[in-house]
């Protein structure tokens, strides 16, 4: 299961195991303790009620959204991406023979779903966790004095689908970065970059702020972004167990470019 979880990028949370015997379960919960385990009933007439019960709990959404009915292609084209890098010496030729695409742009109304999914559902490179509901997002959305950027990924092995959000409050003379996350299905292609330099001139564009600010709070679970906002040249304001507050210098950013990532 853990070489499963590497193969299609998913963290161990995500899973759940079942099994009708104890002590699968019991050596399941030592050895990975992140995976949900659950030991199905004894009796065949009580399999309805476990199922409709585990169900509601683990599996359940408010809305079903366009890339929950295409998950199945979704993880099949990154599986197909995974196994191609082996044929690589080279991670930036790897990188470059996969056509990305990547399409940056403010989040529409028949997005809006996905995008209160993922604040939800996004645990590993997601940097300050706030998770919203449809409405939330519908209100920032219907807001001018916040902005919502999303990201649609593509490859030569298909459909990406939407991977990254940032929410921007523009309330303050100060931009702030209230929310910023990447699916995990898109990790290690530098995605991360090319969707923060374009919300980044996009910001400058349209207020030139001296600023803006952002924010990383530290979980178990997102270790993996701990330095992502210092190697895209925000500096530490402030700081203490839960909160880590950054500033970007706007007249002094560089941006980062990758030639192998083609904007739409």
């Amino acid at each position: 299961m853990s070489a499963l979880g590497a193969d299609l990028n998913i963290a161990l949370d995500s899973f759940v195991f079942l099994d009708d015997s104890a002590f699968e379960c019991t050596q399941i919960q030592g050895r990975l303790p992140d995976i949900e385990v659950r030991q199905v009933p004894k009796r065949l007439y009580d399999y309805p009620d476990f199922v409709a019960g585990f169900i509601d709990e683990l599996f359940f959404t408010a809305h079903l959204t366009s890339e929950d009915s295409a998950r199945t292609e979704l993880y099949a084209a990154r599986h197909k991406a995974t196994l191609a890098k082996s044929d690589f010496n080279d991670i930036d030729a790897y990188l470059r023979s996969l056509n990305i695409t990547a399409d940056i742009h403010k989040m529409r109304p028949e997005e809006i779903s996905r995008v209160a999914q993922l604040t939800h559902k996004t645990n590993q490179f997601n940097l300050a966790k706030t998770p919203y509901s449809e409405g939330d997002i519908t209100a920032f959305h219907n807001n001018d004095q916040w902005s919502v950027y999303v990201m649609v990924v593509t490859d030569q092995f298909g459909e990406l689908g939407l991977t990254n959000v940032c929410i921007v409050n523009h309330e303050l003379a100060t931009p702030f970065i209230d929310t910023l996350l990447m699916s995990c299905r898109v990790f290690e292609r530098n995605l991360e970059y090319a969707f923060v330099n374009h919300v980044i001139e996009d910001i400058t564009r349209q207020h030139n702020p001296a600023r803006i600010r952002a924010q990383f709070k530290p979980s178990p679970k997102n270790t993996v972004a701990k330095t992502f906002y210092a190697k895209m040249g925000f500096f530490a304001e402030s700081q203490d167990d839960q909160i880590i507050s950054y500033a970007l210098d706007v007249p002094q950013y560089q941006p980062k470019t990758f030639d192998y990532i083609r904007h739409v």
